[in-house]
């Protein structure tokens, strides 16, 4: 399985997208990044948007790993979905 590795001085937005019953959904959508394995409570960033993706911006974190959690806000149910894992070097 690939995985994304970025240098723990990173700062980039990353695209991820967010899809609810096969639909690509733009409003609503909010991001968690939580050290893999964290039983903290999560904590919710809205999503930045750049030509008409989603995404969040990916900085401050220490080398480890980590995973990406979005939720639409604006659905009829509030779902957490899990988007994967990715590595700080």
């Amino acid at each position: 399985m690939s995985r994304n590795r970025y240098p723990h001085e990173t700062s980039e937005w990353a695209a991820v997208p967010v899809t609810v019953n096969d639909v690509v959904v733009t409003t609503g959508v909010e991001y968690a990044i939580q050290a893999t394995g964290s039983t903290a409570a999560k904590t919710w960033v809205a999503a930045v948007i750049r030509d008409t993706k989603t995404g969040l911006n990916i900085s401050g974190l220490t080398p480890g790993f980590y995973d990406i959690s979005a939720r639409v806000t604006d659905a009829p149910d509030l779902v957490v979905i899990d988007c994967g894992t990715f590595e700080m070097t």
